[in-house]
C-alpha cells in the first residue's frame, strides 16, 4: 500500500511537470511494475546463512538462505536407525535358521531318543522285577514317569526342528515388511521436512529486496527476499470502453518513459473483463469520467533499463490514444 502511494505521488509529480512544459508524450498512461515473487520458508527457525544480496541475479532454484537444523537433525537420525532395525528384522525372518542351529537341534533329538530308549528298557525290566516281587513297584512307577518326560522332551525338540526348517510364517514376514514400509515413510517425511530448511529462489529474476539478516528468527511464510522479473516488466493502461474493441491480446505496443529517448517494444498480454472508472492518477479531465478497461502490456527490456514505479505512455497498435 505504501509503495503504491509513493509511486502514485511520483507519477502525479512527473505528470504535473509534463503538463507545465507541454511535453506530454502520446499514449495511454500507466505505471511500470515488475512481477515480484516473495521467497519464504515453509517452516520457522533461525537463519543460519543468507546467500543473496540486493541486485543479484538468480536462476530458478538458486540458494537463497538456510535455517539452523541442529535441533531437527537428531530426529532424522533416529528415523534412519528405526529403518535399519526394521530391515534387519525382516532379513532375519527371511533367512531362517542357520545350518549350525539345525545340526545342534538334530543332535539333541538323537540324544533324546537314545535316553528315551534306555528309559523304556529300564522301565520294562523294573516292571518285570516288580511283578515277580524282586523289586518295589515304586521304582517301576518312577521310571515310567521319567520315560513320559523323555518322550515329551523329544517330541518338543522334533516340533521345534520342523518349525525351524519351515521358516517364518507368512504373517510374520508381512508384519515385518509393514514395519519396514512405515519406517521408510517416516524417514522420507523427515527428509522432506529437513529440505524445507533450505530456501531456494521461486523463479528466475533479480533480488530487489532482502528482508532478514543471518541470526534472525523467522516465522513460517515470512518473506526473506523479494525476486522480480526485471527483464519483462508490465504496465497496466486504461483504455476507454468505446475503443477497447480494437485491442486484442498479442497486439504490438510501444512504451515510452521520460528517462529514455528510445521506445520499448511490448505486447498486449491481457484485456480486462470488467469495466472500471479511470484511476484518479490519470490527469486528463476528458478521460477521467469515462468507463475504461484495464489492459496489461508486457514490456521487453532485455538490458534491464527500466525501473518499477516510473510513469509510462503506451501506444497500442491500431488504437488511437
Amino acid at each position: 500500500m505504501i509503495k503504491n502511494i509513493v509511486r502514485t505521488g511520483l507519477f502525479l509529480a512527473l505528470v504535473g511537470c509534463g503538463q507545465a512544459s507541454g511535453a506530454r508524450p502520446p499514449g495511454f498512461q500507466g505505471v511500470l511494475e515488475f512481477d515480484e515473487r516473495e521467497a519464504a520458508f515453509e517452516v520457522g527457525g533461525r537463519v543460519r546463512e543468507l546467500s543473496v544480496r540486493r541486485g543479484q541475479s538468480l536462476t530458478a532454484g538458486a540458494p537463497v538462505a538456510t535455517l539452523d537444523d541442529t535441533l531437527a537433525r537428531p530426529l532424522r537420525e533416529a528415523r534412519s536407525a528405526d529403518l535399519d532395525a526394521a530391515r534387519a528384522r525382516l532379513s532375519l525372518l527371511r533367512a531362517g535358521a542357520r545350518p549350525s542351529e539345525l545340526r545342534t537341534l538334530e543332535a539333541q533329538i538323537t540324544g533324546a531318543r537314545a535316553s528315551e530308549a534306555a528309559l523304556a528298557r529300564n522301565t520294562q525290566r523294573a516292571r518285570s522285577l516288580a511283578a515277580s516281587g524282586a523289586a518295589p513297584t515304586a521304582q517301576a512307577d518312577d521310571l515310567a514317569d521319567q520315560l513320559e518326560r523323555a518322550r515329551a522332551e523329544r517330541s518338543s525338540l522334533e516340533e521345534r526342528l520342523r518349525t525351524m526348517r519351515q521358516g517364518a510364517r507368512a504373517q510374520e514376514v508381512s508384519a515385518a515388511q509393514a514395519q519396514v514400509a512405515a519406517a521408510t515413510q517416516a524417514l522420507a517425511a523427515e527428509d522432506q521436512r529437513l529440505s524445507r530448511y533450505a530456501l531456494r529462489s521461486p523463479a528466475e529474476g533479480t533480488v530487489v529486496d532482502v528482508l532478514v539478516d543471518p541470526g534472525d528468527v523467522v516465522a513460517p511464510g515470512a518473506p526473506v527476499a523479494v525476486v522480480a522479473d526485471t527483464g519483462r516488466p508490465y504496465v497496466d493502461v486504461f483504455v476507454p470502453q468505446g475503443r477497447v474493441g480494437s485491442v486484442h491480446v498479442g497486439a504490438r505496443a510501444t512504451v515510452r518513459v521520460d528517462a529514455s529517448r528510445s521506445a520499448f517494444e511490448g505486447r498486449v498480454e491481457d484485456v480486462g473483463r470488467e469495466v472500471e472508472f479511470t484511476p484518479r492518477f490519470l490527469f486528463s479531465d476528458q478521460e477521467r469520467p469515462n468507463l475504461v478497461l484495464r489492459v496489461r502490456v508486457r514490456v521487453e527490456d532485455p538490458r534491464r533499463e527500466l525501473h518499477a514505479g516510473v510513469p509510462t505512455f503506451v501506444v497500442v497498435e491500431g488504437v488511437s490514444p
